[in-house]
């Protein structure tokens, strides 16, 4: 059964939104960004994204200081993502 298939089952629970938490980290002697590479496995475009991952329920977090807030909506194997 393929990922679609299961999205449109009357027998699974519809998608649920998902926690992440990334960080943009920048190295200071040239500017650099530290970013991850990958693939969209539809198309083979090339993208970078911020370090990171998901969240687990209950996990704790030490206090850190905002810098800011970016959304970003783009397309990963057919579909738009935000």
């Amino acid at each position: 059964m393929t990922a679609e298939a299961k999205n449109v089952s009357p027998f699974l629970p519809p998608p649920r939104a998902r926690v992440i938490s990334l960080a943009l980290i920048r190295r200071p002697s040239d500017g650099g960004w530290l970013a991850v590479y990958a693939e969209d496995a539809l198309n083979g475009n090339a993208f970078y994204r911020p370090a990171g991952g998901g969240v687990e329920f209950g996990a704790e977090v030490e206090p850190i200081r905002l810098w800011g807030v970016t959304e970003n909506i783009f397309t990963y194997m057919g579909t738009p993502v935000c």
